[in-house]
């Protein structure tokens, strides 16, 4: 019994999915700038807009274009055809243009990223050098350090060796003249 409940359960889960899926209708932000034509959207359509704005008309609005269109089309007056199709030679220029623009950033994107990369690996071969650098200074710093001991005792060793010959000859010298005075 509890697999049949948690059967129906699932399926209609599933079924509830699959209804939510079918009835999305993305418009991609390219379709904002491009000449395609209008997409028809029904009751219950859920609709995802990735441009930054869109206008949506009702079926009469959009009948009332289209037929303001066709008879611009078919007018004898020249002046509103050639005006409709300079129109829309337009729109094509402009999405041309865009879409040079946008390969253009794309372009300028991936250069930018590829001197961000090679700027970071310098960056962290100069820091590796630096911390090479700071260290060999550190062991220059301690040998100056061990050699300055070195004199100091060195130099100490030295005058009391002189100190001792100075005292030593000093002695001696008191005891040849004591020998010498007897």
């Amino acid at each position: 019994m509890k697999k049949l409940i948690l059967l129906i359960a699932f399926l209609s889960i599933a079924i509830i999915s699959i209804g939510q899926i079918k009835s999305k209708a993305i418009i991609p932000s390219n379709y904002c700038v491009s000449e395609q034509r209008p997409m028809l959207f029904t009751s219950g359509d859920t609709i995802v807009i990735e441009c930054d704005s869109i206008y949506l008309m009702n079926a009469k609005r959009y009948a009332f274009y289209k037929s303001v269109h066709e008879a611009l089309l078919q007018d004898d007056d020249n002046v509103y055809r050639e005006l409709l199709e300079s129109y829309e030679l337009r729109l094509t220029e402009h999405q041309d243009t865009y879409e040079r623009l946008f390969s253009n950033l794309n372009l300028s994107d991936k250069i930018t990223v590829d001197l961000i990369g090679s700027s970071q690996q310098s960056l962290a071969s100069t820091q590796k050098s630096i911390s090479n650098l700071q260290e060999k200074l550190d062991n220059s710093i301690k040998n100056l350090e061990i050699a300055n001991t070195i004199i100091k005792d060195e130099r100490r060793k030295s005058r009391n060796q002189k100190i001792l010959t100075g005292v030593g000859g000093a002695g001696l010298g008191f005891i040849l003249g004591v020998i010498f005075m007897k």
